[in-house]
């Protein structure tokens, strides 16, 4: 009976991390869109996100409204030409009229953190680009934050 308890947390926990979609996903225009981007404030650590995984301003996640949970983006400052990959893994308020919330981390990695906003430029990563990103060994711990 033990190994069947076991087995269906194992599948329930697989399951938390196939990439759910909310409605209709719109994907962006030639695969590539600008907006304004902000970041989640401290008060979020530790909530669950819309794909049920733990908030952490530590990893490199974001929230968007109109891309399936699960997407990896790119995301570049457009004003310094920085560039993080993050991982979408919640939804932003209704009212929210930014095209992405990313974590505190990404903001300071793509030099933000302290203007609070910046206009970024978005791209829907392919597998090769992440390569590049993986070699640095002392990344990949981070990379998805708590997953």
């Amino acid at each position: 009976m033990k190994w069947f308890k076991r087995a269906g947390v194992l599948v329930f926990s697989l399951l938390l991390r196939l990439p759910f979609v909310h409605g209709e996903p719109i994907k962006l225009k030639k695969s590539a869109s600008s907006g304004v981007a902000s970041f989640y404030a401290d008060k979020f650590n530790g909530r669950r996100t819309a794909n049920g995984e733990r908030f952490s301003n530590q990893g490199f996640t974001a929230a968007h409204n109109t891309l399936p949970l699960g997407t990896v983006v790119k995301v570049t400052n457009e004003q310094n030409g920085k560039t993080v990959f993050v991982r979408i893994t919640d939804r932003l308020a209704r009212t929210n009229h930014r095209m992405i919330d990313l974590t505190q981390r990404a903001a300071r990695e793509l030099g933000f953190l302290h203007k609070g906003v910046a206009h970024v430029k978005l791209e829907i990563s392919k597998g090769e680009d992440l390569a590049d990103t993986f070699r640095s060994s002392w990344l990949r711990p981070f990379y998805w934050g708590n997953a």
